[in-house]
């Protein structure tokens, strides 16, 4: 959220059909606000002047960052689908060929990365992670390339609480689950 830039944000508010008026007294409740910051012994440090971004746990964030992003659905082809929680994005696309997905992942990391460069986020490839999920009992490792970017090849990915395994058969979740049971039961 902390890189949302307000005039981008303002522009795509008037271009959903917000009046120019709301859309600027709106943006204007988030330019050059005041920020302090309690230390753990309670000292208040501050105030620290922020003139982009949306404040995180701010009940208009997530919608206001949805409205930020909204474009970006529209850069990818039929073939690549972006699902979208808050600033967690999962892009994937499906193929019998594992070559052809990588060809269209890369596409599609190129055009995020060019979309990105336009709105002033950042994709950071360590904070990300690729998992080809198949059928088949084989698990390829390692790092791929994409738009000159490595990303690495995991076995298994957690989103929105939910571990996903390259077979797709929950038995990573179930583990994970299984293991927090136990511990809050202290067996």
């Amino acid at each position: 959220y902390g890189c949302v830039k307000l005039h981008i944000l303002r522009q795509n508010l008037c271009d959903l059909g917000f009046p120019p008026v709301v859309a600027s007294n709106l943006i204007n409740l988030y330019t050059d606000r005041k920020l302090f910051i309690r230390t753990w012994m309670g000292k208040l440090i501050g105030p620290r002047m922020v003139y982009e971004g949306l404040p995180q746990g701010s009940i208009n964030s997530p919608l206001l960052f949805n409205i930020y992003t909204l474009d970006m659905f529209q850069i990818f082809e039929d073939d690549i689908k972006v699902v979208q929680y808050a600033d967690d994005f999962v892009i994937y696309s499906s193929h019998k060929n594992e070559n052809i997905v990588k060809e269209k992942l890369e596409k599609a990391i190129k055009e995020i990365k060019n979309w990105m460069l336009n709105t002033g986020l950042i994709l950071c490839p360590e904070k990300s992670s690729v998992v080809f999920f198949s059928s088949k009992r084989t698990y390829n490792s390692g790092n791929i390339l994409l738009d000159d970017s490595q990303f690495k090849v995991v076995k298994n990915v957690k989103y929105l609480g939910l571990i996903l395994n390259y077979n797709l058969n929950w038995s990573s979740h179930i583990s994970d689950l299984i293991s927090k049971c136990e511990k809050s039961l202290n067996i």
